[in-house]
């Protein structure tokens, strides 16, 4: 069996939202060559926020006919930093009990540290050592990163564009 991995983007115009799709390794390379043929001519990834409404239709189609698990963590009426602590201490728990083997964010310099001590404690915490890892990427560099990110957009922007994905739910106050 393939070594699982989570990508994973958060979104922050409403509610503090992290999304983690599962991707197991032996798909990686389909997937990606997938992903990279929906970009645009001289456009070096896919950022949900930047995309037209026909091109997110289209991407959104292909990412769902994939079948992946996406997880969608949600924390209403926290600050920003405490929320994404709070999310990322449930997610990495969740799923370092499902046997994920590697955790990559995209890189933000500005909370990759806290990141990391999230991680650690969590890893740490457990009573079986997890022999996950934790990786940073922009997303520029991994395509699999486009995933939660276009999940995260629909899921914030709410009404057609949350009916279009498929994902499981963990809402946290």
């Amino acid at each position: 069996m393939a070594n699982l991995w989570a990508f994973i983007d958060e979104s922050k115009s409403r509610d503090y939202v992290v999304v983690a799709t599962h991707v197991p390794e032996d798909r990686f390379s389909e997937i990606r060559k997938g992903l990279n043929s929906l970009r645009m001519t001289g456009q070096r990834r896919i950022h949900f926020v930047d995309e037209s409404n026909t091109n997110r239709l289209r991407i959104l189609r292909y990412m769902e006919r994939l079948e992946l698990d996406v997880r969608v963590w949600v924390a209403t009426g926290l600050h920003p930093v405490e929320a994404r602590g709070v999310l990322l201490n449930e997610m990495f728990r969740s799923l370092m009990n499902e046997n994920v083997t590697v955790y990559l964010l995209e890189r933000d310099e500005t909370v990759s540290a806290d990141d990391l001590k999230v991680f650690t404690h969590v890893r740490g915490a457990l009573t079986q050592q997890s022999p996950s890892r934790l990786l940073f990427l922009s997303s520029s560099q991994e395509p699999l990163l486009w995933i939660s990110d276009a999940y995260a957009w629909s899921f914030q922007r709410g009404g057609d564009w949350r009916n279009r994905i498929t994902v499981r739910m963990q809402q946290l106050s």
